[in-house]
């Protein structure tokens, strides 16, 4: 048991009390059917109560967090909004105790308090920060760009756009649409993808980039227009993805085709444990 200040404490969960890793979860339906799931996990040794940390305060559940397996899965921890600095210190610095050195963690908007000084006090070093979004497909129309169309690999007009982009190892996934917008003279402009996202319902784009010394003229803008209209065409009703907070162009052409935001995310790594001083 790790204890903190303003009488916080930080302890893995009991048969008793697993419920506690919900209890702070807004949708009762989906906690009790991640409860029953996780309970089977449990009983069959995928998961082991000392992967799970419950922080508790004068107030009851402060917040909570399930350490997965899997060293490459983030971290997600869950937090009251109104959780103090102290609170999620305390919950990030417990997590810190059992990670690997290169296990990240994400702090969403959705679900914790935001804030670097926490976190670094807890031994975490923020890396960036994203903003997540959303676009309904069924509300806009976006209507096909004539110079844009699919494209492969192959081709090394497009190999070399790729390389100007500082992608020239990159190669599309199985499922991963490449599409290039052209000039007049049939030179690739600017070059985007489109996949699924994992969600039946839901697409997600890769605008890759425009021609350095051809920006500034739109051409991101139409490619993005063209693939919205893409995956609208092909019966996809939403369009999700993440964009880099610092990347206010990107957020413009996003805002302008309708898209939405819907969290903020902070990602962590563990900070290097400091050696001891010399005296």
């Amino acid at each position: 048991m790790n204890t903190f200040a303003e009488h916080l404490e930080v302890t893995p969960a009991t048969p008793e009390t697993l419920a506690d890793l919900y209890a702070l979860h807004p949708d009762r339906e989906d906690a009790a059917r991640r409860l029953e799931a996780l309970r089977g996990r449990i009983a069959a040794g995928h998961v082991h109560f000392a992967q799970t940390l419950i922080l508790r305060g004068p107030r009851g559940v402060e917040g909570s967090l399930l350490l997965a397996g899997n060293p490459a899965v983030p971290l997600f921890p869950r937090l009251r909004p109104d959780a103090s600095a102290s609170a999620v210190t305390a919950l990030l610095r417990a997590a810190r105790a059992q990670v690997s050195p290169d296990r990240p963690l994400i702090l969403d908007s959705t679900l914790a308090p935001l804030g670097a000084g926490p976190a670094r006090e807890a031994g975490w070093a923020h890396t960036e920060t994203h903003v997540l979004y959303e676009t309904d497909l069924r509300a806009h129309t976006f209507a096909p760009e004539p110079g844009a169309r699919e494209v492969g690999t192959d081709s090394p007009a497009v190999c070399a756009l790729l390389a100007e982009l500082g992608r020239a190892d990159w190669r599309p996934d199985k499922d991963e649409v490449l599409i290039g917008l052209f000039g007049p003279a049939g030179e690739p402009l600017a070059l985007g993808t489109v996949q699924a996202s994992g969600r039946p319902d839901a697409a997600t784009l890769d605008l890759i980039g425009v021609r350095p010394g051809r920006r500034g003229q739109g051409h991101g803008t139409r490619l993005h227009a063209h693939l919205l209209g893409w995956a609208a065409a092909r019966g996809f009703t939403r369009h999700v993805g993440a964009t880099d907070a610092g990347d206010l162009a990107m957020r413009r052409v996003l805002a302008r085709h309708g898209a939405r935001e819907t969290a903020v995310q902070e990602v962590y790594l563990p900070l290097a444990p400091q050696a001891p001083e010399r005296v």
